[in-house]
């Protein structure tokens, strides 16, 4: 997983997540993150697997605010370097 935000907080949330799952969420954040508009767009790719790490310890608040934070982390890497490329065609 190339998103190294995302990485830090998912793995801050779920300190013990399971390797092969933690690579497969962050593959989905990392493929789609051009294509979330929402957090809700987010927490439909990814919720269940959340929910199913967090087992009791998180509620659907919780597992909606991460989303929320995920997106954020997304939409600046996409703008970073969307910046980046600006500099670069002009």
């Amino acid at each position: 997983m190339a998103v190294t935000a995302t990485n830090s907080i998912l793995v801050k949330a779920f300190p013990s997540i399971d390797t092969e799952l933690f690579n497969y969420i962050g593959g989905i954040l990392d493929d789609s993150k051009s294509e979330f508009e929402s957090s809700d767009h987010v927490y439909e790719a990814i919720g269940d697997m959340l929910h199913e790490v967090a087992g009791d310890s998180k509620d659907e608040k919780d597992i909606k605010d991460l989303c929320s934070q995920l997106l954020k982390a997304l939409k600046r890497l996409f703008f970073i370097i969307f910046k980046i490329i600006q500099v670069f065609v002009e």
